[in-house]
């Protein structure tokens, strides 16, 4: 049998990153994803939990600031029940049609890649260690900060809105502190729109906060049928037709209700927080 990450040496004494589990699939669709991943100045982690449906909707987020020390707790399990040789093999043991497909990602300094999937055999008790680590994120989750992330609507409604011909916007939320704008193009013209985009929030039916995101942006519709792939949703993959926001922790979005302008179309959603 082969195995794999079996040189303790690669990861001891580095920094970890982040941590990442992704699941996608089986018979339900969908896909989730939980992730932590030290700041960009290194001062905190923010922990991302996340969970859509099959039509990239229902999305019920969320979102923590905790201590970084998380991280260095994940790390010390990787060495110590030694997840760095949890693969046993490149076969799976059973393949099953309606089984999601989870992923483990541990991003480590210096680019130091250490990547599970339960496609391969893995070991018994590495799933014991993802226990491990599944109750340090849920204990330091309670004693984070807590922040709302975006209100997806639900699957009728969101469809009724794609059969129209008219252009229509569309809010998601896919990783900690953004938020995405997706333009989806009808049938009739135009196929692309330039304009600024202005978040504003909406409070006792006015305009109580506005901040300009963009000046001056062009979205472009994708061919529905492309050799470049399909999204979950529907659409090609591709980027031309969404733009990722970012926020500092400070300037991110409050919980309440919200409308995004752009070239003169409009949608509103809504900031929550999910217990």
């Amino acid at each position: 049998m082969k195995q794999q990450n079996t040189e303790k040496e690669k990861y001891e004494g580095k920094q970890l990153i982040s941590y990442t589990v992704n699941s996608s699939g089986g018979m339900t669709g969908g896909r989730s994803i939980k992730t932590v991943r030290l700041s960009d100045d290194g001062s905190y982690a923010t922990l991302f939990i996340g969970n859509q449906n099959r039509y990239n909707l229902d999305m019920r987020s969320q979102l923590y600031t905790v201590d970084k020390s998380l991280l260095k707790k994940i790390a010390d399990i990787v060495l110590e029940d030694k997840v760095y040789s949890a693969k046993i093999s490149d076969t799976s043991p059973y393949v099953v049609y309606d089984m999601p497909v989870i992923s483990y990602s541990f991003g480590y300094e210096d680019d130091t890649p250490l990547f599970l999937s339960n496609s391969y055999e893995l070991a018994n008790a590495f799933y014991e260690s993802c226990n491990k680590i599944d109750s340090l994120i849920n204990e330091y989750a309670d004693k984070g900060t807590k922040y709302p992330t975006v209100y997806v609507p639900g699957e009728n409604e969101f469809v009724d809105r794609k059969k129209e011909n008219e252009i229509s916007l569309h809010v998601r939320e896919e990783s900690p502190f953004s938020i995405i704008l997706e333009v989806y193009f009808g049938c009739e013209e135009p196929k692309e729109i330039t304009g600024d985009v202005v978040l504003s929030l909406i409070e006792d039916g006015k305009i109580a906060e506005e901040k300009t995101l963009a000046e001056n942006l062009t979205m472009s519709d994708i061919p529905k049928f492309s050799m470049i792939g399909f999204g979950i949703n529907g659409n090609c993959s591709g980027t031309s037709n969404e733009k990722t926001f970012s926020f500092q922790t400070e300037d991110y979005p409050k919980a309440g209700t919200y409308k995004i302008w752009f070239a003169g179309y409009e949608t509103t959603f809504e900031m929550k927080i999910y217990e």
